[in-house]
């Protein structure tokens, strides 16, 4: 078995190649599967405020390609427009998140191994490589909501949803503000168009089902929120893993999660780059030393109650109805009680929306009865 250092990534995604650029005590070795970090691209690259300012810091304003200030939701009743004088939302370059990174990444002295798939070893800290054996003292398990070291360690995440999108050309005339589409259609998530500048844009949708004709769910959603010439460029996607966080995001205290293998993400939207962002300062200062494992442990406790309150709100909502929480967010909007920021505090808008609820909730069924009325008209 060879030796080759105290830190394996294994990764090189946003969590991955984040976490090691924080790393400047020990050296590192990032191993991609693929052939170039950050593809085959799977994400959408909407943040929010925090997310976003914290990725400048470290990549520069580049990072950041367009800014929304306002939001539109179709729901299954009527449509809802939230219109706000900061911006509510931001869209990442990506893959260029990933390909700034890893040059940093590089440039610090870590090494970056791509086209090689890795598998845990029989012993704990061992990597197999095809058919070698390396043994690393630390190793972060960066690799995604498939993540092999998570199925060895705690079992594989099984619920998960496809996100499937095209990258569309059109006339954009609102390239400030993104739509959310909720429909019986897509079931299991909703839809979304976000305009990346007046010419391109992403129309996208979450399915637990696997469609072959995804051109229909895109001709749909386009004509929902009044799209009516585009051109589909080309579609991608990837998995989003819909499971409650680990409660210990540690294996034998020589494996450590990050990223969707815990997974740390804002369930309601799938948005996985603000729990990377929470995170990957945190675990580098316990691999460089600079921090105690329980120290680690109480820092992520702190972001695991956040984020399992939120799992199980959206729980809660998703049996009601997926656009549910749009007409709490219209009353917050009102008493101008929504802040931008709180596009990643989901569980904060719900408890701001408690004492709404002898309110709004009336309102929410006199709505669903006047839509299912003018249904019957029609």
């Amino acid at each position: 078995m060879d030796t080759c250092g105290k830190i394996a990534v294994i990764g090189a995604g946003p969590a991955g190649l984040l976490t090691s650029f924080f790393i400047r005590k020990n050296d590192v070795i990032i191993f991609e599967e693929h052939t170039s970090p950050g593809k085959p691209e799977h994400c959408t690259g909407i943040v929010g405020s925090f997310t976003a300012s914290f990725l400048k810091q470290i990549l520069g304003d580049g990072i950041i390609d367009n800014k929304y200030y306002g939001v539109v939701f179709h729901t299954p009743h009527r449509k809802i427009e939230l219109l706000l004088n900061k911006p509510i939302a931001y869209h990442i370059k990506r893959p260029f998140l990933e390909e700034k990174l890893s040059n940093m990444v590089e440039k610090l002295g870590h090494r970056l191994v791509l086209g090689v798939k890795v598998k845990p070893g029989e012993k704990p800290g061992s990597l197999r490589v095809g058919q070698r054996s390396l043994q690393f003292q630390k190793t972060i398990a960066a690799d995604g909501s498939y993540s092999l070291f998570r199925r060895v360690c705690f079992g594989p995440i099984r619920n998960k949803i496809y996100g499937v999108q095209a990258v569309v050309k059109a006339n954009i005339d609102f390239p400030n503000i993104f739509h959310i589409v909720y429909t019986n259609i897509i079931p299991d998530f909703f839809g979304w168009f976000v305009p990346l500048n007046e010419e391109i844009a992403l129309i996208g949708y979450g399915t637990k089902k696997h469609f072959n004709y995804p051109q229909r769910i895109i001709k749909y959603l386009s004509r929902r929120i009044g799209l009516s010439n585009y051109a589909i460029k080309r579609f991608f996607g990837g998995t989003i893993p819909l499971e409650p966080p680990l409660r210990k995001p540690v294996c034998m205290e020589k494996i450590f999660f990050i990223g969707d293998s815990i997974p740390l993400i804002k369930p309601y939207t799938g948005g996985g780059l603000y729990g990377i962002t929470l995170l990957a300062l945190p675990l580098a200062k316990l691999l460089d030393g600079e921090i105690t494992l329980e120290r680690y442990l109480n820092i992520y406790n702190k972001y695991y109650k956040k984020f399992i309150a939120q799992y199980r709100i959206v729980n809660i909502v998703k049996k009601l109805g997926y656009w549910l929480p749009v007409f709490f967010i219209e009353d917050l909007y009102r008493l101008k009680m929504f802040k931008e920021y709180q596009f990643d505090e989901h569980e904060r808008i719900a408890y701001k929306s408690i004492p709404l609820l002898p309110y709004t909730l009336p309102r929410l069924v006199f709505s669903s009865i006047t839509a299912e009325l003018n249904d019957f008209k029609k």
